[in-house]
């Protein structure tokens, strides 16, 4: 009796494992697939997990922190000069390697494009006046921010 109550809870966590590792490896129904084509056009880069997107590379992957420069020359060879990426939350980060693709981001037609600032650079560049006038163009928002 005993045995029956584990090996049927057993086997009813052994599903929801199952059920979890499928929507964590992307492998979800045809038709999840297809209502999330329409939303938007598919730009390549590497698998995300939920929550914490693809920082997992660096924690279980080849990749370090302190290596970035060859994980960003990796996903160019990989992906191409556009990759998306995503970071905690899964929050999209758009990367754009090829100079002419940056300079047509840059020169949008949009009116002070927001960016999100590269916090850190920011506060650096803040933090030094003698050294640098501004937070730079990419880092800058508003009327400061365009070209």
């Amino acid at each position: 009796m005993f045995y029956e109550f584990i090996l049927q809870s057993l086997d009813k966590i052994a599903v929801v494992l199952v059920i979890l590792l499928f929507l964590f490896l992307d492998n979800r129904p045809p038709w999840w697939q297809i209502r999330k084509s329409k939303q938007k056009p598919k730009i390549p880069g590497p698998r995300s997990i939920p929550i914490i997107g693809t920082r997992w590379m660096f924690y279980i992957g080849r990749f370090k922190l302190n290596t970035l420069h060859e994980f960003y020359d990796e996903m160019f060879r990989k992906y191409g000069p556009i990759m998306k990426e995503e970071a905690l939350f899964n929050v999209p980060i758009y990367n754009i390697f090829e100079r002419k693709d940056i300079e047509k981001v840059l020169k949008s037609p949009s009116k002070y494009p927001v960016r999100p600032p590269a916090e850190a650079l920011t506060f650096y560049r803040y933090s030094r006046p003698d050294r640098y006038a501004s937070a730079g163009l990419v880092n800058e928002q508003g009327e400061n921010g365009t070209i």
